[in-house]
C-alpha cells in the first residue's frame, strides 16, 4: 500500500475513505508536476534558443532556467539539486557524458549528452542533437513536431 504523508500525516493513517485518499492522491501528483525543473547549462547559454523551444513543446507548462556557469562541477551539482532534467551545451557535453549515472547508446557512443534527466536509477544522459541529425538523414524530413511530440511523451511519462 502507498502510504502519502498530508500534512504529517499518512493518508492509511488517517482514516480517509478511498475515493477521498485518491482525490488527494491526485491532488499532491498535480502539485508535484507543476513543481517540475528543467534548464540548461553551459557558457554562454545566455543567446540559447533551449528556452523558446521548450515553452513551445509545452506550452508554459514547466519552469526552465538558463543556468550560466563557467565551472562544470558547479553547473552539475545545481542540476542535482534542484533540476529535474537538463538540457547541456558546449563545453559540458563530454563531461556530462561522463557524470551520468545511464548513458544511451548514442551518448556511449560519440561521448557527449546534450540531455540528462533524473530517474529512480539515477542520471540517465542522452543526445538528441545524434538522433535528430540520423533522423532527418535516414529519413529525408528533418526534425520538427515529430520530435517535440516525442520529447513531450519522453519527458511527461518520466523516462527517456
Amino acid at each position: 500500500m502507498l502510504n502519502v504523508c498530508f500534512n504529517g500525516e499518512t493518508a492509511a493513517a488517517s482514516g480517509l475513505s478511498g475515493r477521498v485518499k485518491s482525490e488527494k492522491w491526485q491532488e499532491l501528483a498535480k502539485y508535484n508536476e507543476m513543481l517540475k525543473k528543467f534548464g540548461i547549462i553551459g557558457s554562454p547559454v545566455k543567446g540559447s534558443m533551449s528556452p523558446v523551444l521548450f515553452r513551445a513543446a509545452y506550452g508554459g507548462k514547466y519552469r526552465y532556467d538558463l543556468i550560466e556557469e563557467d565551472d562544470f562541477v558547479k553547473a552539475w551539482k545545481r542540476f542535482l539539486d534542484e533540476y529535474d532534467g537538463i538540457n547541456i551545451t558546449a563545453p559540458f557535453k563530454a563531461y556530462a557524458a561522463a557524470a551520468a549515472d545511464i548513458r544511451s547508446d548514442e551518448v556511449i557512443r560519440i561521448g557527449a549528452a546534450n540531455l540528462a534527466v533524473k530517474t529512480p536509477l539515477g542520471i540517465k544522459a542522452y543526445n538528441t542533437d545524434y538522433t535528430g541529425v540520423f533522423r532527418a538523414i535516414t529519413t529525408g524530413s528533418p526534425a520538427g513536431h515529430e520530435s517535440v511530440a516525442r520529447s513531450d511523451r519522453t519527458v511527461d511519462g518520466g523516462v527517456m
